[in-house]
């Protein structure tokens, strides 16, 4: 007898492979309380390829418990990677109040007599000093 903490579990292992718009399909696909994902999804690609006018199954646990629905498209359809990606800086999962003490403001403003203009950058590259607007002025200087 399947037990509903069965029934849960293979549809969390499987949840990839299940559509929860699709309806209920003609045809039942009998799966196992412990097969893994990438064998069900071998199985079940077999049975599309070999059958191209079947669009969906539904996915049986034992001879009652329906687990959901196996739709062509998502079966078919690339598995991804085990983690989607994260965000840039996402991987701490997590940030610390206040700012950095890891990085320093570079200062740097135009030689010429009168003239304001000034670059703030976050890091020193002698192949990439900013210019003055002006263009008679040239490169602005680090500020110390």
């Amino acid at each position: 007898m399947t037990q509903p903490d069965e029934v849960a579990r293979a549809r969390t292992w499987h949840h990839r492979l299940i559509d929860p718009e699709a309806a209920e399909g003609a045809e039942y696909f009998q799966i196992t309380g412990d097969e893994r994902a990438d064998e069900l999804r071998s199985r079940l690609a077999e049975m599309f390829r070999a059958r191209p006018a079947l669009d969906r199954v539904t996915l049986r646990l034992g001879s009652a418990h329906v687990i959901g629905v196996a739709t062509r498209s998502r079966v078919l359809a690339d598995p991804g990677t085990a983690a989607e990606p994260l965000p840039l800086g996402g991987a701490d999962h997590a940030s610390l109040p206040g700012l950095s003490q890891q990085y320093l403001v570079i200062r740097f403003a135009c030689t010429t007599p009168g003239c304001g203009s000034a670059d703030l950058r976050s890091f020193y590259d002698a192949r990439d000093i900013p210019r003055c607007g002006i263009a008679s002025h040239g490169e602005l200087a680090v500020q110390r």
